[in-house]
């Protein structure tokens, strides 16, 4: 279909565009590091380009910088964050690696599950058996990490801890112990390839265990909830946790068919896949930097993400809803040939986010990767 391979070459480029010397920046105006949430995904497309050595060296760099506990870091670079947004931009020659998030200096516990997913998905697409043999002492450090961060086997965070961090969210999180699961269950298919019978046989074990405590504790009968503090549900509906958990296997298909349901009805797939939450949070939640900016709706039910989407898609095709799944990475395409190039975040009539403090990273390297992901996972099952 013509316009997907046309949207494939506007991606390809968007992403190899956001290609450093270590690996892959999260974009090139703003986001001019190695963000490892924004690469670890983003390695999922380079990964279906089959730029395998750029992957490699990112991933060897983020273990490189990993800390003697085991943490991962959230972004290595050589600029301070805040003279970015500011348009300073002082390039030291040695890079730096950043351990804690920049509102409040909490610490992000995302990062180390993504290592491990991203490695996984690597080392498989790749077949790169030596680099699991030799990195697999990291991997098993950055899982054992996730532990110590952890209360009854789901990790626990403060806020600003993940991906959504403009949005204070505190305890357990669904999104990240989602890929706290998937982690556990790459870790076990790494050891599985490694021929490491005893541990493929824990780590798988300790998996399912956490997947069943994720469903005992997030399920409230429509979706998985965003958030458990003190034992009280908040019960937003979240895209990032609900589809991951679809497309990673937490979710059976009568709770991935709920799901889907309430996406549709919350219409949060409209006018751009896809926006982040139903119903909005209140404005005490969001970040006091980013209503300064005038950026309070970043990751709050207005504005879009086309990584959201693109995992709609994968997540779709996961239960068989073909029509539905070619729809959604219609759309995408769409909008990536539309404005030539792949940006972070589209305002809610569909526009590109262009305000007078912030305008929209561009490129945008997690979003393309994604979508070469979804649209390589659509061909493989489907011929169009």
């Amino acid at each position: 279909m013509r316009v997907f391979q046309q949207a494939e070459k506007i991606a390809s480029y968007s992403l190899r565009l956001c290609y450093s010397k270590n690996g892959i920046f999260a974009g090139r105006r703003h986001y001019d590091d190695y963000w490892a949430r924004d690469a670890f995904f983003a390695s999922f497309g380079a990964c279906r380009l089959r730029d395998f050595q750029l992957i490699r060296k990112m991933l060897a760099m983020f273990a490189y910088f990993q800390k003697k506990n085991g943490q991962i870091p959230l972004r290595i670079g050589d600029c301070n964050i805040i003279l970015k947004f500011l348009g300073i931009k002082k390039h030291k020659k040695r890079l730096n690696a950043v351990y804690t998030q920049d509102k409040g200096l909490n610490v992000p516990v995302d990062q180390n599950s993504l290592f491990v997913i991203a490695a996984h998905n690597y080392i498989k697409k790749s077949n790169d058996i030596n680099f699991a043999k030799h990195y697999l002492k990291n991997l098993e450090k950055a899982i054992r990490w996730n532990f110590f961060n952890s209360k009854k086997l789901l990790v626990q965070e403060k806020h600003f801890g993940n991906w959504n961090d403009s949005i204070k969210k505190k305890g357990a999180v669904l999104y990240s112990n989602i890929c706290n699961y998937y982690s556990v269950y790459c870790l076990s298919e790494i050891c599985r390839l490694l021929k490491l019978d005893k541990k493929t046989k824990i780590y798988f074990a300790l998996s399912k265990v956490i997947k069943k405590i994720i469903n005992e504790n997030f399920w409230n009968g429509l979706f998985y909830s965003d958030w458990i503090h003190k034992n009280k549900k908040y019960n937003y509906f979240s895209v990032d946790g609900n589809i991951l958990a679809i497309l990673w296997d937490v979710a059976d298909k009568q709770k991935a068919k709920s799901i889907l349901s309430v996406l549709k009805r919350t219409k949060l797939e409209h006018p751009v896949p896809c926006r982040t939450n139903y119903p909005r949070y209140p404005w005490y939640r969001t970040s006091f930097m980013l209503r300064l900016v005038n950026m309070h709706d970043y990751h709050n039910k207005s504005q879009a993400w086309l990584w959201l989407g693109a995992i709609t898609a994968m997540a779709k095709l996961k239960i068989g809803y073909k029509k539905e799944a070619r729809e959604t990475l219609e759309r995408l395409a769409h909008i990536i040939i539309r404005d030539k190039i792949v940006y972070e975040v589209y305002e809610n009539d569909g526009s590109i986010v262009n305000r007078s403090l912030y305008k929209s990273e561009r490129p945008f390297a997690w979003s393309a990767g994604l979508f070469l992901e979804a649209l390589s996972v659509y061909r493989s099952n489907y011929r169009f």
